[in-house]
Protein backbone atom coordinates (compact mmCIF):
# COMPACT_ATOMS: atom_id res chain seq x y z
CA UNK A 1 0.00 0.00 0.00
CA UNK A 2 1.40 3.35 -1.01
CA UNK A 3 1.70 5.96 1.74
CA UNK A 4 -1.18 8.43 1.40
CA UNK A 5 -3.11 6.25 -1.07
CA UNK A 6 -6.88 6.68 -1.20
CA UNK A 7 -7.47 2.93 -1.69
CA UNK A 8 -5.89 -0.32 -2.81
CA UNK A 9 -4.47 -0.58 -6.31
CA UNK A 10 -6.85 -1.72 -9.02
CA UNK A 11 -4.97 -5.01 -9.43
CA UNK A 12 -5.01 -5.82 -5.70
CA UNK A 13 -8.62 -4.73 -5.35
CA UNK A 14 -9.72 -6.92 -8.28
CA UNK A 15 -7.81 -9.92 -6.87
CA UNK A 16 -9.57 -9.54 -3.51
CA UNK A 17 -12.92 -9.11 -5.21
CA UNK A 18 -12.40 -12.28 -7.28
CA UNK A 19 -11.36 -14.24 -4.19
CA UNK A 20 -14.36 -12.94 -2.24
CA UNK A 21 -16.81 -13.76 -5.04
CA UNK A 22 -15.29 -17.23 -5.45
CA UNK A 23 -15.73 -17.91 -1.73
CA UNK A 24 -19.33 -16.68 -1.80
CA UNK A 25 -20.05 -18.89 -4.80
CA UNK A 26 -18.60 -21.91 -2.99
CA UNK A 27 -20.99 -21.20 -0.12
CA UNK A 28 -23.91 -21.01 -2.54
CA UNK A 29 -22.91 -24.22 -4.30
CA UNK A 30 -22.40 -26.13 -1.04
CA UNK A 31 -25.77 -25.07 0.34
CA UNK A 32 -28.02 -25.00 -2.72
CA UNK A 33 -31.50 -26.26 -1.86
CA UNK A 34 -31.69 -29.97 -2.59
CA UNK A 35 -28.04 -30.60 -1.63
CA UNK A 36 -27.55 -33.14 1.18
CA UNK A 37 -26.46 -31.43 4.39
CA UNK A 38 -27.39 -28.00 3.07
CA UNK A 39 -28.13 -25.06 5.32
CA UNK A 40 -30.85 -22.66 4.25
CA UNK A 41 -29.36 -19.86 6.38
CA UNK A 42 -25.86 -20.41 4.95
CA UNK A 43 -27.30 -20.35 1.43
CA UNK A 44 -29.08 -17.05 2.07
CA UNK A 45 -25.97 -15.54 3.65
CA UNK A 46 -23.72 -16.59 0.75
CA UNK A 47 -26.19 -15.11 -1.74
CA UNK A 48 -26.28 -11.82 0.19
CA UNK A 49 -22.49 -11.77 0.32
CA UNK A 50 -22.29 -12.22 -3.45
CA UNK A 51 -24.97 -9.60 -4.14
CA UNK A 52 -23.40 -7.00 -1.83
CA UNK A 53 -19.76 -7.41 -2.76
CA UNK A 54 -19.38 -3.69 -3.52
CA UNK A 55 -20.71 -2.70 -0.09
CA UNK A 56 -18.60 -5.27 1.75
CA UNK A 57 -15.34 -4.36 0.01
CA UNK A 58 -15.92 -0.60 -0.14
CA UNK A 59 -13.28 0.03 2.54
CA UNK A 60 -10.61 -1.36 0.16
CA UNK A 61 -11.41 1.29 -2.44
CA UNK A 62 -11.78 4.23 -0.06
CA UNK A 63 -9.58 4.22 3.02
CA UNK A 64 -11.81 6.84 4.66
CA UNK A 65 -14.54 4.21 5.02
CA UNK A 66 -14.42 2.35 8.35
CA UNK A 67 -13.94 -1.39 7.99
CA UNK A 68 -15.36 -2.18 11.43
CA UNK A 69 -18.95 -2.04 12.66
CA UNK A 70 -20.48 1.34 12.14
CA UNK A 71 -20.71 3.70 15.13
CA UNK A 72 -24.46 3.17 15.48
CA UNK A 73 -23.94 -0.55 16.06
CA UNK A 74 -21.09 0.12 18.46
CA UNK A 75 -23.23 2.53 20.47
CA UNK A 76 -25.94 -0.06 21.21
CA UNK A 77 -23.62 -3.05 21.70
CA UNK A 78 -23.43 -2.84 25.51
CA UNK A 79 -27.19 -2.42 25.94
CA UNK A 80 -27.82 -5.42 23.68
CA UNK A 81 -25.22 -7.48 25.56
CA UNK A 82 -26.80 -6.59 28.91
CA UNK A 83 -30.23 -7.58 27.53
CA UNK A 84 -28.79 -10.88 26.30
CA UNK A 85 -27.26 -11.66 29.70
CA UNK A 86 -30.19 -10.70 31.89
CA UNK A 87 -33.01 -11.42 29.44
CA UNK A 88 -34.56 -7.97 29.57
CA UNK A 89 -34.55 -4.61 31.26
CA UNK A 90 -36.80 -4.27 34.31
CA UNK A 91 -37.75 -0.71 33.45
CA UNK A 92 -37.25 1.95 30.85
CA UNK A 93 -35.73 4.09 33.61
CA UNK A 94 -32.99 1.49 34.15
CA UNK A 95 -32.23 1.26 30.44
CA UNK A 96 -32.10 5.05 30.17
CA UNK A 97 -29.68 5.25 33.11
CA UNK A 98 -27.52 2.49 31.62
CA UNK A 99 -27.33 4.25 28.23
CA UNK A 100 -26.64 7.75 29.55
CA UNK A 101 -22.88 7.40 30.13
CA UNK A 102 -22.01 5.55 26.88
CA UNK A 103 -24.12 8.06 24.96
CA UNK A 104 -22.33 10.99 26.63
CA UNK A 105 -18.94 9.44 25.85
CA UNK A 106 -19.81 8.67 22.21
CA UNK A 107 -21.10 12.19 21.62
CA UNK A 108 -18.05 13.79 23.23
CA UNK A 109 -15.71 11.62 21.13
CA UNK A 110 -17.64 12.48 17.96
CA UNK A 111 -17.02 16.17 18.68
CA UNK A 112 -13.31 15.73 19.38
CA UNK A 113 -13.52 16.07 23.16
CA UNK A 114 -11.23 13.78 25.15
CA UNK A 115 -13.28 11.21 27.06
CA UNK A 116 -11.39 11.60 30.34
CA UNK A 117 -11.78 15.38 30.25
CA UNK A 118 -15.51 15.14 29.50
CA UNK A 119 -16.08 12.63 32.33
CA UNK A 120 -13.93 14.56 34.83
CA UNK A 121 -15.78 17.79 34.09
CA UNK A 122 -19.15 16.04 34.39
CA UNK A 123 -18.23 14.63 37.81
CA UNK A 124 -17.04 18.08 38.89
CA UNK A 125 -20.42 19.58 37.99
CA UNK A 126 -19.44 21.17 34.67
CA UNK A 127 -20.59 18.63 32.05
CA UNK A 128 -19.56 19.11 28.44
CA UNK A 129 -22.39 19.79 26.01
CA UNK A 130 -22.72 20.54 22.34
CA UNK A 131 -22.40 24.25 21.65
CA UNK A 132 -25.66 25.93 20.76
CA UNK A 133 -25.70 27.26 17.19
CA UNK A 134 -25.73 31.04 16.94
Amino acid sequence: ITQGAAGLSTTTSQSLRDLYLNTAQQGIDANTPGTAGRSHDAYKLAKRMRERVDQVLNFTLDFHVEWTNNPAEQAIRMAKLQTKISGSWRSMRGLTAFCRVPSYIATAKAHGVEVFTALRNAFLGDPWSIATPA
